[in-house]
This record gives C-alpha cells, sequence and structure tokens, in this order.
C-alpha cells in the first residue's frame, strides 16, 4: 500500500467518524475551550502573585535591616537593661498535726 492511499484512507475515515456526530454536542468544545482559558489565567494569576510576595519580603528584610543599622547607629553607647528578677518566694509549710 503506498502512502498515498493510506493517507487518502485516513481522510476518508475521518471524514466519516465527523459526519456521524451529533450537531446538538458542538456546545462542548467551547465550553471545554472556556475552561481551558480560565485555568490558564487562573494559573498566570497565581505565578504572579508569587512573585510579588518574594519580592515583598526582600523589601521588608532590606528595610529592616536598615532600621536596625540606623539604631544601631544612634544609640552606640545604650547597653542592654537587665532585667530584674524576682525572688522565689517561700512556699508555706504544713505544720504536722
Amino acid at each position: 500500500m503506498s502512502i498515498e492511499r493510506r493517507r487518502t484512507d485516513f481522510v476518508a475515515a475521518q471524514e466519516s467518524e465527523s459526519a456521524i456526530e451529533d450537531p446538538n454536542e458542538s456546545w462542548a468544545l467551547s465550553y471545554i475551550d472556556l475552561l481551558l482559558l480560565m485555568v490558564t489565567l487562573f494559573v498566570l494569576l497565581l505565578s504572579f502573585q508569587r512573585q510579588e510576595a518574594k519580592q515583598l519580603k526582600a523589601e521588608q528584610r532590606q528595610q529592616t535591616q536598615q532600621l536596625l543599622s540606623e539604631q544601631q547607629k544612634a544609640e552606640p553607647t545604650a547597653e542592654p537593661t537587665a532585667e530584674p528578677t524576682a525572688e522565689p518566694t517561700a512556699e508555706p509549710t504544713a505544720e504536722p498535726a
């Protein structure tokens, strides 16, 4: 069998299959296309959102480091204050009866 004849048989088989399809079901392809486009949109939005979140975290870290360095420069002689320690209280002892 030659390639041309195989191709002709294949095309003929596809044409006969498409003729059998119900014309009332053509809406399904449009619906599937719509769903595919919506999924694509949501995936793109999610990827952009994650990218913006990473940039926001990096900016916050940089601002925090700048504030800490400014505070250290403004108060170089500040010593950490010791927190007062609470003295242990004596627990009442039970008297023997």
